[in-house]
Formats: C-alpha cells, sequence, structure tokens
C-alpha cells in the first residue's frame, strides 16, 4: 500500500485548510497510518492549522463516514476538488 509522507504536499493541503478555511479530507490505508502520523509530529503543526482537516483510515474492509459507505481496499490515489473534479494517479 502507499503512504503519505510528502511533506510539500501535506503542507499545501494544510494551507488551504488554515488561510482559506477549506474543509479537506485524507483517508488512508490503515497499515501506514503510523508514516502520516510521524510526518505530522515532525512539522509540529498547531490545532488551528488542522482545524478544517479530517483524517481517517481504512483498513480494506469498508469506511464509514456521511456520504455513506465505502468498501474494498484502498490502493489508489486520487482527489475529489470542489465535489465535481477528481484527479488520479502518482507522481515521483
Amino acid at each position: 500500500m502507499d503512504e503519505f509522507t510528502d511533506q510539500n504536499i501535506f503542507e499545501d493541503l494544510t494551507e488551504a485548510c488554515y488561510r482559506r478555511r477549506i474543509p479537506v479530507y485524507i483517508i488512508l490505508d490503515e497499515g501506514n497510518l503510523k508514516y502520516f502520523l510521524e510526518m505530522c509530529k515532525k512539522m509540529e503543526l498547531s490545532e488551528l492549522m488542522v482545524r478544517y482537516l479530517r483524517v481517517r483510515s481504512i483498513a480494506g474492509i469498508g469506511l464509514y463516514f456521511e456520504p455513506g459507505y465505502i468498501k474494498g481496499d484502498l490502493n489508489q490515489k486520487f482527489m475529489i476538488v470542489d465535489g465535481d473534479k477528481v484527479l488520479s494517479g502518482s507522481y515521483r
């Protein structure tokens, strides 16, 4: 499974949350959640910086959240923007 440990991307997301008050939702694979938490700890984020940030983990059997239920394993990288645009893929 993939890991979310890129500080530059995470800084952009937290900036969108903090400065523009845009809600950001991050769904991570449960097996790699520890790497994400380690990155967050290193960045020493304040509570205000992550006020509009929601992070959830999925273990492969499904995820319940407001809009409904998602089944399966998390093995794709994608971003939904403004509820009507989707970006999918990897970068190096």
